[in-house]
This record gives structure tokens, sequence and C-alpha cells, in this order.
């Protein structure tokens, strides 16, 4: 009986009535006995539930990791990470990292700085592709620009990957 007087106190009398009596009623039947500020409060819920969807279900976009510099760990004079390698840490967390970071190095309209970070991501994630990708960066011709710590120069993407390759490429540098 508590619970009845909770429902009533929260949705009101005629709406706890309704649902209670009949709860297999079709929801517009039992939002119908609903006070108007509670219709107007569950709507704006609802709406917000629609057209927000959740991160795990939208597809994996490597693009924000095209960018023109190469940055990991704490960058610039403020000492930030970079939104390329805040991206790719959002990544790492999903279970599609793997193919979405392997398409990422095989696909030729990436960047090279891209390639860079979809590298450092597969090591990061002990993937079994990483030693073929890090065959393929040592094999571009080029340069990127790189930045650690306040400087920035320009770097062969062979000496990037082997950067990689030679140094700890974890989470803040």
């Amino acid at each position: 009986m508590k619970a009845v007087k909770a429902v009533k106190a929260v949705v009101g009398e005629p709406a706890a009535t309704l649902c209670i009596e009949d709860p297999f009623r079709l929801p517009h039947q039992a939002i119908h006995g609903l006070a108007p500020a509670m219709k107007t409060t569950l709507s704006a819920a609802l709406i917000c539930l629609l057209l927000s969807t959740p991160a795990m279900s939208r597809p994996l976009d490597p693009a924000p990791l095209d960018v023109s510099q190469f940055n990991l760990g704490l960058v610039g004079f403020a000492g930030e990470i970079s939104p390329a390698e805040r991206h790719l840490e959002a990544m790492l967390r999903r279970p599609e990292a793997n193919a979405v970071l392997l398409s990422v190095i095989d696909d030729p309209h990436r960047s090279p700085v891209a390639k860079l970070y979809a590298l450092c991501g597969l090591k990061r994630m002990g993937s079994g592709g990483y030693e073929a990708a890090l065959v393929k960066l040592r094999g571009f011709e080029g340069q990127v620009s790189v930045m650690l710590g306040d400087q920035m120069f320009q770097e062969d993407i062979r000496e990037a990957a082997d950067r990689i390759e030679n140094l700890e490429c974890s989470e803040g540098g």
C-alpha cells in the first residue's frame, strides 16, 4: 500500500490509479491520465533519451586523427593532451578499435599523422597487426610536424614510427 501512495504522490492520483488498476494498458492510455506537469517532464525526458545516442552505438570515426601535427603526451606551453590523442584514448576503449586502427594504416586517404596515431594505438593495445603496420610506416617517404613538450619540429615519418617503436607510447606520453 505504501508503494501505491508513493506512486500517487509522484505521478498524481488519476495516473497512479490507471497504472495500478491496469498495468497492461497501452502507454498512451497511461500517459493520458498524467498531470500536465508530469506529461511535460515525461515528454522532455523521452525526447532527450531518443536524441542522445550512447557513444558505444555510434560508429568509431578515425577522422579526428587526421590532423596536421603529431603530438603525444603533454605538449605546448600549457602542457595539454592534444584533441587527437584524447580521441585515440576514447577509441582504445572500444572493442572495434583494432580493426578501425588497422584500416587507418591501410587507407591511402588518411594522413601520415593519422597513421602514426593509429600505430601508437595498435602498440598500446598489443595488437597482432602492430608489427606489419610498423613495417608499412617505415616504408613511407616524407616528413610530419611533431610536437614534443614545447618544441615543434619536422621529422621523417620513418623516424616518428621508430620513436613509437623504441619509446613507450603510453597514455599521456
